[in-house]
């Protein structure tokens, strides 16, 4: 059986720093509806933009291969990005 990856991919609300017991990753990857060949993984960075969080994603393909184009995958960009938009 082929093992599963879901990518979150995210800013500090997503990466939770200290909040691990209470982070919708950590709570996504306790509900019992994965198979056991799934492994989530969380590679949110805070402080991460949407425009980085585009790099990112085109950058790391080659790592995580069609676990971000076949699979799904989570995208969740907070606040970062609004400091570059103008009135």
């Amino acid at each position: 059986m082929r093992k599963k990856t879901i990518v979150i991919l995210g800013d500090s609300t997503s990466m939770s720093v200290g909040a691990d017991g209470v982070s919708y990753p950590y709570l996504l990857s306790k509900v019992p509806i994965w198979d056991d060949n799934t492994s989530i993984v969380n590679c949110s960075i805070p402080g991460f933009t949407s425009a980085d969080l585009c790099a990112f994603f085109f950058d790391n393909l080659n790592i995580f291969g069609d676990s971000l184009i076949k699979q799904p995958f989570i995208l969740f960009a907070g606040p970062n990005s609004l400091q570059y938009l103008r009135d």
